[in-house]
């Protein structure tokens, strides 16, 4: 043990051998409430804790080394740039090719929304991997929407429907 603690010129021996000391577990922080949660405890007072599971097939993928450079994609200035442009584009260029734009222009404007639906699809991709509890969350379906809209506007589809339209007005004649 020890002989004297204070007063002495001595070597003084620790109190506490490596053995001795206690650790102590601090608490896990408490889970934080999904962002659909919190929207319904803010819409109507409720209480709600809605966490849906996530699937063992993304808990893989999220493991991989191609995270990191995901992440440092879509955390760069120049993908905002490009997807809050093409977020401008989806919703007014359909307004300018009707007022400013020749009929030629069409079909250039129409694949300009392709290209944007495909950017669309793989920004939600990217946010599925990266963002714990986007996937099968309130914005993943709001997103899902947002791009659901921009079908109608797509090449196939649109030719698709004219040819429905024309031949359901020809019925009516």
């Amino acid at each position: 043990m020890m002989k004297k603690l204070f007063g002495s010129k001595d070597k003084v021996t620790p109190l506490h051998t490596t053995q001795d000391i206690i650790t102590v577990d601090t608490p896990k922080k408490p889970k934080k409430p999904s962002r659909l949660s919190k929207f319904f405890s803010t819409l109507w007072g409720l209480n709600i804790h809605i966490d849906p599971p996530t699937p063992k097939w993304l808990k893989k993928l999220r493991r991989g080394s191609f995270i990191f450079k995901l992440q440092k994609l879509k955390d760069s200035k120049a993908w905002t740039a490009l997807m809050i442009s093409t977020t401008f584009y989806a919703i007014v260029a359909d307004d300018i090719n009707v007022l400013a734009l020749p009929n030629t222009a069409d079909p250039t404007i129409y694949w300009l929304y392709f290209v944007s639906l495909i950017l669309f699809v793989f920004e939600i991709s990217i946010t599925i991997l990266l963002q714990e509890g986007y996937f099968p969350g309130f914005f993943f379906f709001l997103d899902i929407l947002a791009v659901a809209s921009l079908i109608p506007y797509q090449p196939f589809v649109r030719d698709h429907l004219s040819l429905q339209y024309a031949k359901a007005g020809s019925i009516v004649r």
